[in-house]
């Protein structure tokens, strides 16, 4: 099936794990190691205890489970691509 990443390698970087830390029952990603500037990243998550560290830099997005019909990315795709 097409992965949320797959629509967007060229912008997608996935946070590895060890980056992300367990706090009040969700994982909190830490953008902070993505770059030390964060005026330029975006996080893109289904999740809003995952960007509560950074809640100016996210884009929330509903839950995507394999749903083949599900349009939520394409439907950010003119801003994303409006934030390059």
């Amino acid at each position: 099936g097409v992965s949320y990443r797959s629509a967007l390698p060229d912008l997608c970087s996935p946070l590895p794990p060890l980056h992300c830390t367990l706090e009040l029952g969700s994982y909190i990603k830490d953008l902070s190691v993505v770059h030390g500037d964060l005026s330029s990243i975006v996080i893109l998550d289904n999740s809003p205890g995952a960007y509560r560290s950074h809640p100016d830099n996210a884009i929330p997005i509903k839950s995507w489970f394999s749903d083949p019909s599900d349009t939520a990315l394409l439907n950010l795709l003119p801003m994303l691509d409006a934030l390059r």
